[in-house]
C-alpha cells in the first residue's frame, strides 16, 4: 500500500512545547541536540528547524516541490482521492458512515493482521460495503497523447565530471550573492558612501533548477465497489456517475504532482441467480486511467532528484605578466625590479 508521509505542519502540532525542557527531552526521543524557538516563543526540538524537518525525514520546501515522481507516488494519489476526496458515505445497518477503502495487495495475511476491523470477529471473511483499488497495467503514452512529446538527453554539468538532470523548470534569485555584487558596484561608484543611490544591479545570481525528463504512461486502475444491498451500491455510484460533470477528465494530486486521470467506463455484476450457493453480493467495477509519469531511475540513480546551477554574472581576464615583469606604465623605457 502505498505509504503516507508526515507532513511539516503535523510534526509542528504534534511537537510545539510550551517549555524548553520538553523540547529538549523531546530532542533526545527523535535523535538530535538542542531546541529552537519561533517567532510566537513556541519551543520545538533541535537546534534548528532545518535539522528538526530533516531528523524527522520531512523534505523542506525546495525537496517537496522537486520531489521524484514514480508508481508509488500515482498509487497515493489514486488511493488519496478515493479515500479522501471522494470520501464516499453509505447508509448501514449501524448507520450513516463511511465507506472503508483498501488498497490490494498480494500479501493477504498483512492485511488481516493490519486491518482487522475489516473482517468478521469469527473468521477472515471481508465486512460490507468496501472499495478496494487495484493496479492493473502501465502502459507507455505515445507521444501525441503525452505533454512532453520530444526528448532531452542528459548532459554533463559545466566544470564537473558527471552528467546532471536535463530538463529546467525555473530559477530562484540568490539574494545574498547579489546583494554582495550591489554593495561591491555601489562602493566602486560612489566612493564607499553605502547611503548614496545607485543604479540598478546587472548582476544577479540565479540558481537554476533541472528535474530528470518526465516519461509519461498510461495507469490502469480497478476499483471494485462491492455492498451487501443493492441501495447501498447505488448511493456509492452516485457520485462517481457524475464527479466530473459532462467531461471525462479531472485532475488528481499526490506531494506536489498532479496526474490527469479519466473514467475509463463501469460495469455491473451480482450473483442473484445463485442465491441458494452463495451470499447475496453487489458489485460494480470502475475503469480509471491516469495519466502520470515517472522521473529519474530511482535507487539506482546517482545524480539525485534534482540538479542545481549557478549562472555567471561576471567573467574576468587576468592581466598577461611577462618573465622579466612589467613594463613600467610611467613610459620611461625601463622595466620595474
Amino acid at each position: 500500500m502505498p505509504s503516507k508521509q508526515m507532513s511539516s505542519y503535523a510534526a509542528d502540532v504534534k511537537y510545539a512545547f510550551e517549555s524548553s525542557k520538553k523540547a529538549q527531552k523531546a530532542a533526545q526521543q527523535i535523535g538530535c541536540t538542542g531546541h529552537h524557538t519561533n517567532t510566537k516563543g513556541v519551543h520545538y526540538p533541535c537546534k534548528s528547524r532545518a535539522v528538526f524537518l530533516k531528523t524527522l525525514g520531512i523534505p523542506n520546501q525546495e525537496q517537496l516541490v522537486l520531489k521524484e515522481s514514480n508508481q508509488e507516488t500515482v498509487d497515493y494519489a489514486v488511493l488519496q482521492w478515493v479515500d479522501e476526496t471522494l470520501n464516499i458515505h453509505t447508509e448501514t445497518n449501524s448507520g450513516f458512515k463511511k465507506v472503508p477503502v483498501i488498497w490490494l495487495t498480494s500479501e493477504r495475511a498483512h492485511q488481516i493482521k493490519t486491518n482487522r476491523e475489516l473482517r468478521q470477529s469469527d473468521s477472515d471473511s471481508l465486512i460490507f460495503p468496501l472499495i478496494s483499488i487495484k493496479r492493473d497495467t502501465m502502459e507507455r503514452a505515445v507521444a501525441g497523447n503525452r505533454p512532453i512529446p520530444g526528448n532531452v538527453f542528459r548532459k554533463k554539468q559545466n566544470g564537473v565530471d558527471r552528467e546532471m538532470n536535463q530538463f529546467y523548470i525555473g530559477k530562484k534569485v540568490l539574494q545574498e550573492k547579489t546583494r554582495n555584487f550591489a554593495r561591491a558596484t555601489n562602493l566602486r561608484i560612489n566612493n564607499e558612501d553605502e547611503n548614496f543611490p545607485t543604479p540598478k544591479n546587472q548582476r544577479v545570481v540565479y540558481k537554476r533548477y533541472y528535474v530528470p525528463l518526465p516519461i509519461y504512461y498510461n495507469f490502469n486502475y480497478s476499483i471494485n465497489i462491492r455492498s451487501d444491498y443493492q441501495s447501498q451500491l447505488n448511493q456509492m455510484l452516485q457520485y462517481l456517475a457524475v464527479y466530473s460533470n459532462n467531461i471525462n477528465n479531472f485532475m488528481i494530486y499526490s506531494r506536489n504532482h498532479r496526474y490527469e486521470a479519466f473514467l475509463d467506463g463501469m460495469t455491473l455484476d451480482d450473483n442473484i441467480s445463485n442465491l441458494a450457493e452463495e451470499e447475496k453480493r453487489y458489485e460494480a467495477t470502475v475503469k480509471l486511467r491516469v495519466l502520470g509519469y515517472i522521473t529519474g531511475r530511482g535507487v539506482n540513480d546517482n545524480i539525485g532528484d534534482y540538479s542545481v546551477v549557478e549562472n555567471q554574472v561576471k567573467i574576468r581576464f587576468p592581466r598577461e605578466h611577462v618573465i622579466v615583469g612589467d613594463l613600467n606604465e610611467a613610459g620611461d623605457g625601463f622595466f620595474k625590479d
